[in-house]
């Protein structure tokens, strides 16, 4: 044992010393000869409103790039999958799409409509209690009045949405014959909410999606984006009433947790000064609930198992889209969305939006918004392993990436693997799938990055396979989850899965 360690100290001091030295050289070739060793980054929408992120994956060590072909990330704000675009940056980055190398990765992901549009979200409200019931007009107009006039739905009210972007109205009168004649118009359950400090607000969860298949999510927990309606709620709604009584109409029509009475002592606990303010949101939402006496590990629970079961509904049409126009590119894109919800006044939580643009590089924002977006562009960078010790950066120090990610490491000691499973027929056997023998290239390449995303994950959670809280309180709710994790239909997510559930068993840190 003691030569054993010598020896690792041994390696270890090496890889250290040529580490230090290959630094030292990069150092020196760069201020020489202007050479840039470490990773690229393009934005093919270069703008201002990258500023944010720009300036801390300069922090992080990426030079920008002009060229798409030579990036490790194409950093996009807007949809690079559109086939014309104005901008020729844009129409660039859109054919390197196609031609993507193991190496680069794109901060989108193809086929979001299915999980960010509203029409879409609203074909969920049938299955998932958490999203208030949703009918789109003219087309299902029938199905609606059938169900206002059932005992689940004759004491609801509803509201009137633009299924493009924003504008909420009241409904008055549910049979106005006019509401058949509404194009593009999505009429759904209004919801009373949970007031605090007598304002009406929602919450911005933010979500990250490293891969789609197997799928796999985290959400971060390091806080969230607290809007309160900028004036006091009224209970008596009519088609006159303000929306901004009952509705957070806008990116700035709102009024910032910080700045709500009720708020303020939260904040205080949470040691937040006025400098901090909204990257202390969800510790000091956690603190006003809880004085009122909502069980707020339930809540975050149920908000996560939300997530869980949107994600679950609208990722595999998302990876059918991206196998079909980039079947190449099976783990060079990841992103992150804002999940918005708002807790009804019976403690249930429920999901208004999602939004494919979370605010990151908004220009304008206050400085400790600001503060919030740089740490979310931070985490999700080191999650994917883009940080200066991830795995996709090992091109920059590849002496050290066997050290950090060993094939033995992903190995969980199953019984079977020595005796009883060979090559060939038994790897079809379940106790056998986690042998090495038994796992394809692909397999391992999963399992690598799954491994690196919790050695680097911050202040982001893994949601999806669900940890061990999650999956109890999903099976307590009565969510069918599990079926998502069919070995037949999705042989990857369940290998994951399982090789989970085996590091849970293993070392409390992976549940």
């Amino acid at each position: 044992m003691k030569v054993k360690l010598l020896v690792l100290f041994i390696l270890a001091a090496t890889v250290a010393g040529e580490q230090q030295q290959q630094q030292q050289q990069q150092q020196q070739c760069s201020s020489d000869s202007g050479v840039f060793f470490g990773p690229k980054v393009h934005f093919p929408d270069d703008g201002s409103h990258n500023d944010n992120v720009r300036e801390v994956l300069m922090a992080m060590g990426f030079a920008p790039t002009d060229t798409a072909a030579d990036a490790n990330l194409i950093w996009a704000r807007w949809d690079p999958f559109e086939k014309n675009h104005a901008s020729e940056r844009m129409q660039k980055a859109h054919e390197q799409l196609k031609r993507l190398t193991n190496h680069q990765l794109v901060n989108q992901v193809p086929g979001l409509g299915f999980l960010v549009v509203k029409s879409e979200l609203a074909k969920m409200s049938s299955s998932i209690s958490a999203i208030p019931r949703t009918f789109q007009l003219p087309e299902e107009h029938a199905a609606w009045q059938q169900f206002i006039s059932s005992e689940a739905g004759k004491e609801m009210e509803w509201v009137r949405k633009n299924a493009a972007h924003r504008g909420v109205q009241i409904i008055p009168d549910l049979a106005a014959p006019q509401l058949q004649e509404l194009q593009g118009v999505l009429v759904q359950q209004l919801v009373r909410p949970h007031l605090i400090g007598g304002r009406s607000w929602d919450v911005g969860v933010y979500v990250a999606i490293t891969q789609l298949e197997p799928l796999m999510a985290y959400v971060f927990t390091g806080s969230v984006l607290l809007r309160f309606c900028s004036k006091p709620y009224q209970r008596d709604i009519t088609p006159d009433t303000d929306i901004s009584t009952y509705v957070v109409t806008g990116l700035d029509d709102f009024t910032p947790g910080p700045q709500v009475d009720a708020m303020q002592p939260h904040y205080d606990d949470a040691y937040a000064d006025t400098a901090m303010g909204s990257s202390m949101s969800l510790a000091a939402l956690r603190g006003q609930l809880g004085s009122a006496g909502i069980n707020t590990t339930k809540w975050w629970l149920d908000v996560q198992g939300t997530i869980v079961q949107v994600l679950q509904e609208a990722v595999p049409k998302m990876e059918a889209h991206r196998s079909y126009y980039y079947p190449a590119a099976r783990a060079n894109f990841f992103t992150m969305l804002r999940f918005d919800f708002m807790l009804g006044e019976q403690g249930n939580s429920y999901l208004l939006e999602v939004n494919h643009s979370p605010g990151l590089h908004r220009p304008d924002i206050d400085l400790s918004q600001q503060l919030l977006s740089r740490k979310l562009v931070h985490d999700l960078i080191s999650l994917k392993g883009l940080g200066p010790e991830g795995l996709h950066n090992q091109f920059t120090n590849p002496t050290l990436t066997p050290l950090k990610y060993h094939m033995d490491s992903l190995c969980v000691g199953e019984p079977d693997c020595g005796s009883n499973c060979s090559e060939g027929k038994d790897c079809l056997k379940p106790q056998c799938k986690l042998c090495k023998k038994c796992k394809s290239l692909w397999q391992v390449v999963v399992l690598t990055n799954v491994q690196a995303e919790h050695q680097h994950a911050h202040a982001f959670m893994r949601v999806h396979p669900p940890h061990k809280a999650l999956a109890q309180h999903l099976d307590d709710a009565g969510v069918d989850w599990q079926a998502y994790f069919d070995s037949e239909q999705r042989p990857d997510s369940a290998l994951v899965k399982m090789w989970l559930d085996k590091k849970c068993e293993q070392d409390f840190c992976w549940c």
